[in-house]
């Protein structure tokens, strides 16, 4: 092999698209390393049969295409290896001619755009769910006023009432998709200043008091006395500390307790949220921070919220060089703590 043909081949190995080469009695004459990586093979497969080595359907018919001298359209195939799921476009195509001729099969992965389009089309399907249930009941009791315009004036208040409470709902999960919306399109800018740490936070817990006092819940503020200042935006600072107030309130039992714990680093500031409602299963701890994710959806709804609080929380922290984690104990508490950079 001369030194230009050794040049061709190390390109040809560490391609990032997948590339197999196939002689027309169906071996494999040649593939590279993203291939053989998405497929789980090795070096030994060369010079085997394809089709006992793999067996893919569709790759077969498309080399068989190029052997009949037709032009196959793309196939998009789905592979996967240790539970890794990959999307692929494979493209062929005839290479040569008589006994030198080979089929050129091209893999592109499009796992990314995949994983994109089922996320896309999972928030509609969440967010039409989540519009569905306040706009059937509004749509319901709006039909029913115009039925009955007599109605007595007490039946009339009791619905408004009711009307009022879903629309604030509806109002509620707006706002959120729309901060959402904000922070995906990268065009939020942070106005970042200097914040006091302790008089913000018991300003949060008198903000608070009323709430807490209807459930004869105790707030338990601690702050590291080397922790006065960090530099966040306030106003998105606000969104965050609210919704993480909301949640622990939320689930939280009578006569329960917050507690809110400030500890300072050489590097960062962590602020942690305490409740000691009825926990989170490990296995719902790493999802909590997606969109529209409840651990228990007949508890959530019956608290309310939108199931995006969290979702917001972690952009929020994101965009401050922060990080967000949850630890939790079954019937004990859930504690969810972020970790902002020192100013």
């Amino acid at each position: 092999m001369t030194s230009a043909e050794e040049d061709f081949y190390r390109i040809f190995l560490r391609l990032d698209e997948g590339v197999l080469l196939l002689r027309a009695n169906g071996e494999i004459d040649l593939a590279n390393e993203a291939f053989m990586r998405w497929f789980g093979l090795t070096n030994e497969v060369v010079r085997q049969p394809f089709g006992s080595v793999l067996g893919e359907a569709a790759i077969n018919e498309l080399a068989a295409a190029v052997w009949r001298e037709e032009t196959p359209a793309p196939r998009e195939i789905l592979v996967q290896q240790e539970g890794v799921k990959r999307w692929l476009i494979v493209r062929a195509s005839r290479l040569g001619a008589g006994e030198g001729a080979r089929a050129v099969l091209l893999f592109q992965d499009v796992t990314a755009q995949r994983t994109l389009e089922e996320v896309g089309i999972d928030f509609v399907a969440n967010v039409s769910h989540e519009l569905r249930t306040p706009v059937s009941i509004l749509t319901g009791y709006i039909e029913n006023l115009a039925d009955f315009p007599k109605m007595p004036r007490s039946e009339q208040v009791e619905i408004f009432g009711i009307m009022q409470e879903h629309a604030l709902r509806l109002k509620a999960l707006l706002n959120d998709l729309l901060t959402l919306a904000c922070f995906e399109s990268r065009s939020d800018v942070l106005d970042l200043a200097e914040l006091d740490l302790r008089q913000f936070l018991r300003q949060l817990a008198k903000d608070w008091q009323p709430s807490l006092a209807s459930k004869e819940m105790a707030f338990v503020l601690e702050i590291d006395d080397g922790v006065s200042t960090i530099r966040v935006d306030r106003f998105r600072f606000e969104q965050v500390m609210h919704n993480l107030f909301d949640n622990a309130f939320k689930y939280t039992p009578l006569e329960g307790q917050i507690r809110v714990r400030v500890a300072g680093f050489a590097d960062h500031v962590e602020i942690s949220v305490e409740d000691n409602g009825a926990g989170i299963p490990e296995a719902d701890l790493p999802h909590i921070f997606e969109r529209f994710y409840r651990v228990d959806k007949a508890r959530s709804r019956r608290y309310g919220g939108t199931g995006l609080g969290l979702s917001i929380v972690k952009h929020i922290v994101t965009l401050h060089g922060g990080t967000v984690r949850a630890e939790s104990t079954l019937q004990m508490s859930t504690r969810i703590i972020i970790s902002l950079p020192r100013a």
